[in-house]
């Protein structure tokens, strides 16, 4: 799977990532008042959110494999996120900005989705933004508090980056991802 030369997106790439983002971020939104429910409280909704976000970036990058593609996905995200997240229109920040981390790390040419330390580094510094962004940016939250929270997100984003590679290995061992 190599970066492919056509810097645009084809309407399947837009039908892929639109898709795809507006689900992930219906599931995060379905999932977080469950999740905070059950570990009453202890896991904060962001820190919830970095477990599906970069699983599903990282994924998409695979699928898609074109520059920016994250970025334009968190831009989806954040758009439809700020009709069913708590954050509302700050998402239309912290989630392309995340998009961008995973942008960043995928840019190399020798760099791919389908592989687990990128994609598990990635997954963390993603997760971490987006966590610090949100609640010491946002909430506006200054203990130490958003440091550990921060880097849970960077634990669960870096789970979560591993378990997206796992899944665009499986799906390339099928011959579904671009080359």
């Amino acid at each position: 799977m190599t970066t492919t030369h056509n810097a645009w997106f084809s309407a399947r790439d837009i039908a892929l990532i639109t898709i795809f983002s507006a689900l992930v971020t219906l599931l995060v939104a379905v999932t977080a008042p469950t999740v905070t429910v059950m570990t009453a409280g202890i896991v904060p909704i962001p820190v919830w959110a970095s477990l599906i976000w970069p699983m599903g970036g990282i994924f998409l990058r695979a699928l898609v494999n074109r520059p920016l593609s994250n970025v334009f996905s968190g831009l989806i995200d954040g758009v439809v996120g700020s009709f069913v997240l708590p954050i509302g229109m700050f998402g239309l920040i912290a989630l392309p900005a995340q998009g961008l981390v995973l942008d960043a790390v995928f840019g190399w040419r020798r760099v791919k989705p389908t592989q687990w330390a990128p994609a598990g580094l990635g997954g963390a510094l993603a997760g971490m933004l987006f966590v610090f962004l949100v609640v010491y940016v946002f909430f506006e939250v200054r203990q130490p508090f958003p440091l550990v929270a921060a880097l849970l997100g960077g634990v669960a984003g870096a789970g979560s980056g591993v378990i997206g590679c796992l899944l665009a290995r499986r799906v390339s061992r099928l011959g579904l991802l671009t080359s």
